[in-house]
């Protein structure tokens, strides 16, 4: 490889290469690649990482303890996890032909047709998320129905090819990568342990899913890369402070011993004795197998030449460690936006903030599943309906519902809104299906929602038959009324304001000076004649049509009794208003009611 030659500002270039003076362009020069993406690689291996602990295996090993010995990384990729595969996939066909729709049945049941079932597959897709990347090998399967081989059974009996399985190729089985002239991606090589040699996976046969891409790196970059400083200190910090409560259980221990055990001069008999002690005090332990070995010797004034105490720490702690250790794992939260795990762990957060937070939480698990529809409908989809001879003007596309649930108060709201506003709800059968998935209601039908709007249509035209016949009716009235014309009405007899006594004749004679003939009145008759009563009628409300009722105008005249010559009239004791008209115009009103 040529040496690096500093040119003083930081930057390096390698030594002996030929400065490039510019070229014109070539009439074909649009249709080629000049450049490269600047990935640093050598001989198949990346080296993108600056920290020497995260590049090549060390970065898995790294990774892997990340997630499975840190609880606060653990419960943020559950539920990132147990999210993403709590969601539906659908196909959604790329037009309304039959061959659009066979193509939309051949991925859909290819996914549930498989050796292992697709949310299985999604988990062992989701370690990109660790790891910075996921290699999936697609294997292929002709669909006769049940075979003796379990791996080549089908549900299906079409004589179709569809995907047998998508299985991983684990990450610490990868040893090198193979790129093109430009930096395109080739293929990966593996060394399985049961494999005696390496093993090349092309990248025509595999899926490559990564949850970050730059400069086109197949190793990605692990969402867990941003937490490894905050880790890193949560683990030392943990492991300090469990040795310091062992410690403070245990007391510190501490030797003493003669001078010339720890001088340099002493013999191999005092190192030998010094080793023994030093690895006592060290070893000295709380568990079920502490105890100890002291030696007893005196000197000339009888006091021990060895001796062994455990001092005790007074006080308090200068640092509060659980403050610490929960601020690192609220930024490794942070870090996959998922700190709204801790929400409620102490005394402040509100429920706007945690909505908030949770919303921002599903949106980036959402972008998460559409890298994985991308990887899916850009590469795995052609190649299986090319295998089956598809010729499509537009493919059909692997879809996912939405990861977070919707509040049923806000839909409600919208949708009153647009009520208000006047305008129609539903007006296709795909936005109304959309509603009912939001809300969890199984989908209309496409013959259900045409006899719906067929009864809909026929109601809108009895609405409309009903308000065509009440403007008719009102305008014949209103005719009516400029030309005169009045209604007969019936009314009930009025009570009369002059008492009868009750010890009267069952009859009441009243003297009436007529021309002649005498006339009996029993029911006052009724004309419309006389004075205008103003009816009030209250407003009728329907569910449809809205009917406006306005109040009508009524005219009754009294009863009239003509007679023609003087004579006297009989009037009968039952309730009631009674007028007597002469010849000469004079007119007598006798009312009659029950009373005392």
């Amino acid at each position: 490889m040529p040496k690096t030659a500093s040119k003083g500002n930081g930057r390096h270039r390698l030594a002996g290469v030929v400065k490039q003076e510019p070229q014109p362009a070539q009439p074909t020069t649009g249709f080629s690649e000049i450049g490269q993406t600047g990935l640093l690689r050598y001989s198949g291996y990346i080296n993108e990482e600056f920290h020497r602990d995260l590049t090549g295996d060390r970065a898995l090993k790294i990774y892997k303890e990340m997630s499975t010995n840190s609880a606060t990384v653990g419960a943020c990729l559950f539920a990132v996890e147990k999210l993403m595969r709590g969601t539906s996939f659908f196909v959604q066909p790329g037009g309304d032909s039959n061959d659009d729709l066979r193509a939309k049945d051949l991925i859909e049941t290819s996914l549930h047709d498989m050796s292992q079932s697709w949310h299985d597959c999604l988990a062992e897709i989701l370690t990109m998320l660790t790891y910075g990347w996921s290699y999936h090998e697609q294997v292929y399967k002709y669909r006769r129905g049940p075979q003796r081989d379990v791996g080549q059974s089908s549900r299906h009996d079409d004589g179709l090819i569809g995907w047998r399985k998508l299985p991983i190729r684990s990450q610490d089985s990868r040893t090198r990568w193979e790129f093109d002239t430009s930096g395109g991606i080739k293929g990966m090589y593996q060394q399985p342990v049961t494999a005696p040699t390496e093993l090349f996976i092309p990248i025509e046969k595999a899926l490559l899913f990564r949850p970050n891409v730059h400069k086109n790196n197949p190793e990605g970059r692990s969402v867990l890369r941003t937490a490894y400083r905050s880790w890193y200190y949560v683990k030392r910090i943990e492991e300090i402070e469990a040795i310091g409560i062992e410690r403070d259980l245990a007391g510190y221990p501490m030797g003493f011993v003669p001078a010339e055990l720890l001088s340099g001069t002493r013999s191999s008999g005092q190192a030998s004795i010094y080793n023994a002690l030093k690895n006592f005090v060290v070893n000295i332990r709380r568990d079920e197998q502490e105890g100890g070995l002291w030696p007893m010797a005196y000197d000339g004034q009888g006091k021990p030449l060895y001796d062994f105490k455990l001092l005790s720490t007074g006080g308090t702690r200068q640092f509060n460690t659980t403050e610490v250790i929960q601020r690192y794992n609220r930024e490794i939260a942070m870090s996959v936006m998922a700190d709204f795990l801790f929400l409620g762990s102490t005394n402040v957060g509100s429920w706007a903030l945690g909505a908030a937070k949770t919303s921002l939480f599903g949106a980036a698990v959402d972008s998460m599943l559409d890298q994985v529809d991308d990887v899916m409908n850009r590469h795995a989809v052609p190649r299986l309906l090319g295998l089956n001879g598809f010729r499509l003007e537009k493919l059909p596309e692997l879809k996912h519902s939405n990861v977070e649930s919707v509040d049923l108060n806000t839909i409600a709201s919208m949708v009153t809104a647009l009520s208000g506003a006047g305008a129609r709800l539903f007006p296709d059968l795909d936005l109304e299906n959309h509603f009912r998935n939001l809300l969890g209601w199984p989908e209309m039908t496409e013959e259900g929602y045409e006899d719906r709007e067929a009864d809909q249509v026929e109601a809108e035209r009895r609405r409309a038959d009903a308000k065509a016949e009440l403007l008719r009716a009102n305008e014949e009235r209103m005719q009516a009324d400029a030309q005169g014309v009045h209604r007969d009405v019936k009314r009930e007899p009025q009570h009369i304001t002059v008492n009868v006594p009750a010890a009267a004749q069952p009859n009441i004679h009243v003297p009436v000076t007529i021309a002649e003939g005498a006339i009996k009145v029993d029911t006052p008759a009724v004309t419309t004649a006389a004075p205008i009563v103003n009816v009030a009628a209250p407003n009728i409300t329907m569910p449809a049509p809205f009917v406006h009722v306005e109040p009508a105008k009524v005219k009754i005249a009294p009863a009239q009794v003509t007679v023609e010559s003087h004579s006297h009239v009989t009037i009968p004791r039952k309730p009631g208003r009674y007028v007597i008209k002469g010849k000469d115009g004079r007119e007598s009103v006798i009312e009659v009611q029950d009373g005392s």
